[in-house]
């Protein structure tokens, strides 16, 4: 059996810790002063008694909260891990919260947006920090917790074997669960998923169908891939103007690979009127994000231009705003 595997069973078959008694961390003055609250969230290992050993914090606040976080789940007692039902040492994710219950203060983010957040910079931090068993762990507990973003990127990560063991199919499992509440990215990644066919058979019908819920709530992605999927004719009869259509939606949004296509669309007169300065304008502003393709193309296309539409098309990017 595959390394990765054998990890998969012994997670399966093993409980975690979990609190049974806390106590309420210190506030320090320097936070209190400044109105500031967050979560504090603590990985500690819990021995086979429950009680709380070497701990580290996961996400910093700066504040001076992380002793005093420290400190109070050195306190905690724990139910500890259960393997074949019998306790043995491992990890608990703890959640520390410092909160001054004024309103007029910064509202304090939700535990689950700290977990989802904190994932986030581990996945985009160096190798050293991706340790999967906290990632998993993190993302596992904000989708308990009713937070689709964190299940939509648990998906991903097990779809495309980032950081977790790669599992397309269990990955289609977790998009399905976060699709069903309606979250429209967790609708884009299954159709993602229908449209490659990746932990699924590939199916360009579901994929326009779950792209299209995605895109009516406003996903900019899934505007883009609307656009893809016209253009090449799949699950539908191609057809360039509502390819162009879609790619406007998702340019407006700020999707470069759109802003770099409609640009190319309305230079060579493809699904929409022959324009090069509204070719230059799109394909500036896919420029301006480092799109080195769109650069040369939006160079090429400079030099047709006369001085008026030049600074027409200068002062249409300047002003530009993404639509939120």
């Amino acid at each position: 059996m595959p390394g990765w595997l054998v990890l998969a069973a012994w997670l399966a078959a093993m409980t975690p810790p979990a609190v049974v008694s806390r106590t309420e961390p210190v506030y320090p003055a320097e936070a209190r002063r400044t109105g500031f609250q967050g979560v504090i969230l603590v990985w500690v290992t819990v021995d086979a008694q429950g009680n709380p050993g070497q701990a580290q914090v996961l996400n910093p606040s700066g504040m001076g909260l992380e002793r005093n976080a420290l400190d109070c789940v050195r306190q905690w007692k724990f139910r500890p891990a259960q393997e074949d039902g019998k306790p043995v040492p491992g990890h608990a994710l703890a959640e520390v919260p410092f909160h001054l219950g004024r309103s007029f203060f910064i509202q304090a983010p939700s535990a689950a947006q700290a977990e989802y957040d904190t994932a986030a910079r581990l996945v985009g931090g160096g190798p050293e920090y991706r340790d999967p068993e906290i990632v998993r762990t993190l993302l596992e507990t904000a989708a308990a917790n009713n937070f689709p973003a964190a299940e939509t990127f648990l998906a991903d990560l097990y779809a495309r074997g980032k950081v977790l063991p790669k599992d397309p199919a269990y990955g289609f499992e977790l998009a399905q669960k976060a699709a069903a509440t309606g979250y429209p990215e967790a609708e884009f990644e299954l159709g993602l998923m229908y449209q490659t066919g990746l932990g699924t058979p590939q199916d360009f019908i579901r994929a326009l169908s779950w792209y299209r819920s995605a895109a009516r709530a406003g996903s900019a992605n899934a505007n883009h891939n609307l656009g893809v999927m016209y253009e090449r004719g799949q699950g539908v009869k191609a057809e360039e103007s509502e390819a162009a259509k879609y790619f406007r939606r998702a340019a407006e949004r700020g999707v470069v690979p759109s802003q770099q296509r409609l640009g190319e669309m309305f230079r060579d007169g493809v699904g929409v009127t022959q324009d090069d300065a509204e070719a230059a304008f799109w394909l500036t502003l896919a420029a301006n994000r480092d799109d080195d393709e769109a650069a040369r193309e939006a160079g090429a296309l400079a030099v047709k231009l006369t001085p008026k539409q030049a600074r027409h098309v200068q002062a249409k990017v300047r002003g530009w705003q993404p639509i939120e």
